[in-house]
């Protein structure tokens, strides 16, 4: 498993199953160090923020436990349907593109709802318009 704190600056995301992409509104995650704590944000446009996050390290349970990052949006200020989102994140090449499973916690379970991806600028995709 990748440490979290690697994570840095902006990727773009692209939903991969079952979700409409919201790669045309620019959708990416910023990634950045709020004192130890790794963390970050949702972005859309050129700076529409919406989702704070924290990273921390978990394991998958489906279907079998495998280390994971998560990045977890359960955060004051963000609103309840938010707080329940649980990324998890595997590293596909190092430093540049992860996948990751969307998944919400509901009464006490993690419930699976799409996978996406997220590349880093330089990789060969479209990662951030204009």
């Amino acid at each position: 498993m990748f440490d979290p704190r690697e994570l840095r600056g902006e990727y773009a995301v692209r939903m991969l199953t079952l979700m409409p992409s919201l790669h045309r509104l620019g959708h990416r995650k910023r990634f950045f160090a709020e004192g130890s704590n790794p963390g970050g944000t949702n972005l859309f446009f050129r700076s529409l923020r919406w989702g704070r996050f924290f990273l921390e390290e978990g394991l998958s349970d489906d279907p079998e436990p495998l280390p994971v990052v998560v990045i977890n949006y359960d955060v004051p200020g963000n609103l309840w349907p938010t707080r329940t989102v649980r990324d998890h994140l595997r590293e596909v090449e190092s430093g540049r593109r992860y996948l990751g499973r969307l998944n919400v916690l509901l009464q006490g379970r993690l419930r699976f709802l799409a996978y996406f991806s997220l590349s880093a600028k330089g990789t060969g995709l479209k990662s951030v318009p204009g």
